[in-house]
């Protein structure tokens, strides 16, 4: 069995973040004017050490790790990338609220498919694939930090504490520090605390 301390992040906000726009797999947006001085109002000295780094392969997870990782070497998580959101990638709820089916995937709690794009459960279902490939790859008592996005820590979070996926919603730069113990394939979630954006006083 390994233990190990995990820090899920979300990247820096983007501009299609400031317009609550779905931004998934489908767009590779880079970090906003405004979320890049966000990062570098952040106070380093506030973020735990850990063993290794891992990062979305996503250009706004990356900007983000270069800037609160400075220095350290940053492994790419394939898979731990957004949801795919098919024909509503770059939409807000302004552009689709009169849309028969977007009212249906509402009305389905988000579990239905976003047309030619993911359903919830397969895209939790990969999220948590990318996130144990991550856990073998450490030693046992390794820690590690996870820059990825806001649909892979509800996947996670929800998987390893039965809670619903929408409730472990986080914003940009904020995030979950867990302690978690791995073997043969089962979890078992030891401690975890959320936490808000790093920001400077």
């Amino acid at each position: 069995m390994g233990k190990h301390r995990i820090i899920l992040i979300r990247h820096a906000k983007t501009p299609g973040n400031k317009e609550n726009r779905y931004i998934g797999r489908g767009s590779d947006e880079p970090v906003s004017d405004e979320g890049v001085e966000e990062l570098k109002k952040v106070d380093l000295s506030l973020i735990p050490y850990v063993d290794r780094v891992f990062c979305s392969p996503m250009l706004r997870c990356k900007t983000t790790a270069e800037f609160l990782f400075t220095g350290r070497a940053i492994e790419t998580a394939d898979d731990m990338t957004e949801m795919d959101f098919g024909l509503y990638e770059g939409k807000n709820y302004s552009n689709l609220k009169d849309e028969e089916y977007y009212q249906r995937w509402i009305d389905s709690g988000g579990r239905i498919a976003f047309p030619n794009g993911e359903d919830m459960q397969g895209f939790v279902n990969r999220s948590m694939s990318a996130f144990t490939r991550i856990i073998k790859k450490l030693h046992d008592g390794e820690s590690a930090a996870i820059v990825c996005h806001g649909g892979n820590i509800m996947s996670v979070m929800s998987s390893l504490t039965g809670t619903e996926y929408f409730d472990c919603n986080v914003g940009n730069m904020e995030g979950y520090i867990l302690d978690v113990a791995y073997n043969k394939d089962k979890y078992d979630l030891i401690s975890y605390d959320r936490f808000g954006a790093w920001m400077a006083s």
